[in-house]
């Protein structure tokens, strides 16, 4: 039995042994003697052939031909073109490093194995040969041919130099045999160098080579190990090449960005510097403007905070009651309707408050998760008010060609960094990407900057200095992107200076292209000097308006609140003796300082119940989704 047992396991280890030594003994039938020194590497070149052909205006034309062989299963082979090429001169006596781009382009796939072609790492063209889903062994060739088109070197002392890695040094194989032909264009007597081995070695030892002043031709006379790399190098005099003109695009929009600077100034004095406003010392609110007509006005800009405002304006006029009751609750109530003048988004708010209300009052806690849509409507109707042509604040035009200005002068500053880089490296996706990387960041630049100086007139002190420190951060920010982005791409000059000061300037004029009509501009003294008037005015002065108008107080209140100065308003009258309003009732004894205090408490809150909305619902039946995610594989 235990024979059996033995037989039998014997039996299996050799059928398992078959299909190894099947395998084995194909990829010895296709490598022979000589190559058993390779067996244990993973693949080898048995042969690779190199041939350059150059013409007289420096375009190499490249033929590769690899003859691979793989003791293992592999995919196939990827190849590094370099793009960009770093090389040390001694120009007039002076030790330099220069760094040129020379992408690769027409490659052509010149065998029967797939390829594609990727943006490797460290400026390199990657051009992968296989095809992901089948596994090779044994003997595999590919071929393809590309060209790189040198330019002038630009050196003081007028030398041109022929420079090629026949085999670059990123070679994870070993090589069994190497042959290379250049052809140069015609016959010189200069020197030609030849080096082979690791990174800075300055031999060719393993390199048999022949130069008669046209053809470069040699060989490996020896195994190249992994990492070597084979390179010839000779010096040629100025006139040798004809090389083609490089147009450098960036001098076309470095001056299209100078004359924009100078009619963007030209525009800001035609379209965006305001006429000389006139500040009319106003004691009284103007007549024909509610309090939330100011603040549109003073800060063009229409928000829930001016149209809440015509609540305390509505009640200093007897058109409802306010009432603070207990736990923080208030009742308006209607005393009497608006004058059928009303501006129409005015009196739809307030009709809205009294909507469906039987004894024409309403709690501040029963517009909660409803109101919202009236004061959404009465923020667009005062905004629509001062649309009409004759009541228009900003002009128009100033407005959009404030927004064009933007746009122009950031594609025109985006188009002159790529243009800088195209011309350094002439790669087109790496310039695609720098310029709408650019484009979008001096679109989201200008808008920061222009919300930064935005109604900055009417800041405080304070703020002012914030606002100025913040766009001085940011553009610092903005411009230390763009210095670096074009040392690391090896573009950096004075040019981008000069760049971006013009593109500085056109933006700091377009931020101020917006002029007020003179329309505008009247109002907007009126408006100033009603808040001159609230900050500056006398204790004496206050008095006898009082005393000719008991109500003044409350007159001026909602306009104080607008303009942010109700406290200001309100500390003026501590020691001014004012009647207490008939149309508010509080449970704690009447002060002005602290009726206003407790008045902006409860419009606070007034203001959130009002612009409250219920919290969003969502129906379906259970499950969810996923977003983005997904995964990737290797070679």
């Amino acid at each position: 039995m235990k024979k059996r047992i033995l037989t039998l396991l014997t039996f299996l280890f050799v059928l398992m042994l078959v299909p190894a030594n099947v395998n084995a003994l194909s990829l010895d039938q296709g490598r022979s003697e000589s190559d058993e020194q390779f067996k244990f590497d993973r693949m080898y070149a048995d042969r690779i052939d190199v041939k350059i052909d150059i013409n007289e205006s420096g375009l190499y034309t490249v033929e590769y031909t690899y003859d691979m062989f793989f003791n293992f299963t592999q995919r196939g082979i990827f190849v590094g073109l370099p793009a960009k090429y770093t090389m040390k001169f001694n120009d007039e006596g002076n030790e330099i490093t220069k760094i040129y781009y020379w992408p690769p382009t027409n490659i052509t796939n010149l065998s029967d194995q797939p390829l594609s072609i990727e943006d490797g790492e460290n400026n390199h063209i990657l051009l992968r040969f296989g095809d992901p889903d089948i596994y090779l062994t044994g003997p595999q060739t590919y071929r393809f041919s590309y060209q790189m088109q040198q330019y002038d070197l630009g050196l003081k002392d007028g030398k041109q130099t022929s420079y090629f890695n026949i085999l670059g040094d990123g070679v994870e194989y070993p090589i069994k045999k190497l042959t290379f032909e250049v052809n140069f264009p015609k016959e010189t007597d200069r020197e030609l160098f030849m080096y082979s081995g690791y990174f800075g070695d300055t031999l060719a030892s393993n390199i048999d080579y022949t130069f008669d002043g046209k053809t470069l031709k040699g060989e490996s006379t020896q195994i190249i190990p992994e990492g070597h790399a084979v390179t010839y190098k000779i010096d040629l005099p100025n006139d040798y090449f004809d090389f083609p003109v490089r147009i450098n695009f960036s001098w076309v929009f470095l001056a299209l960005l100078g004359v924009g600077a100078f009619v963007s100034a030209f525009l800001f004095m035609k379209y965006g510097k305001d006429d000389p406003v006139i500040v009319t010392i106003e004691d009284r609110p103007p007549k024909e403007l509610s309090s939330a007509m100011v603040g549109y006005i003073y800060d063009n800009k229409a928000d829930n905070h001016d149209v809440l405002s015509l609540i305390i304006e509505w009640a200093s006029k007897n058109y409802l009651k306010i009432e603070e009751l207990d736990d923080h609750e208030i009742r308006l109530t209607k005393l009497k309707e608006l004058p059928e003048s009303t501006i129409q988004y005015e009196k739809r708010l307030f009709n809205a408050l009294f909507e469906n209300r039987e004894d024409d009052s309403v709690l501040i806690s029963q517009l909660n998760n409803k109101f919202y849509i009236h004061i959404e409507s009465a923020v667009r109707g005062l905004r629509n008010y001062f649309k009409a042509k004759e009541r228009r604040i900003y002009n128009e035009g100033s407005e959009g060609l404030q927004a064009f200005t933007f746009f122009l002068a950031s594609l025109l500053f985006a188009a002159f960094v790529a243009s800088m880089i195209y011309f350094t490296t002439y790669m087109f996706n790496p310039t695609l990407m720098v310029f709408l990387t650019t484009f979008f960041m001096s679109i989201g630049y200008s808008l920061l900057l222009s919300l930064l100086f935005k109604r900055f007139n009417q800041r405080s002190s304070s703020l002012k200095v914030l606002s100025i420190l913040s766009a001085l951060l940011l553009s610092t920010i903005f411009f230390a992107l763009g210095f670096f982005l074009l040392i690391v791409l090896d573009s950096l000059n004075w040019q981008l200076l000069v760049a971006s000061l013009a593109f500085l300037l056109i933006i700091l004029f377009a931020i101020n292209m917006s002029k007020r009509t003179p329309y505008g501009t009247k109002q907007y003294g009126k408006v100033l000097g009603l808040k001159k008037f609230i900050e500056e005015a006398e204790i004496d002065e206050l008095e006898l308006l009082v005393h000719d108008d008991p109500k003044y107080f409350y007159d001026v209140l909602p306009y104080a609140y607008v303009l942010g100065i109700s406290d200001t308003w309100s500390k003026k009258f501590e020691s001014i003796a004012i009647p207490e309003p008939e149309w508010y009732s509080s449970t704690i004894p009447f002060n002005p300082y602290l009726f206003n205090r407790n008045m902006t408490y409860y419009m606070n809150q007034t203001t959130n119940s009002m612009i409250s909305r219920p919290a969003p619902t969502y129906s379906g039946g259970k499950g969810g989704g996923s977003c983005g995610g997904g995964s990737s594989g290797g070679w």
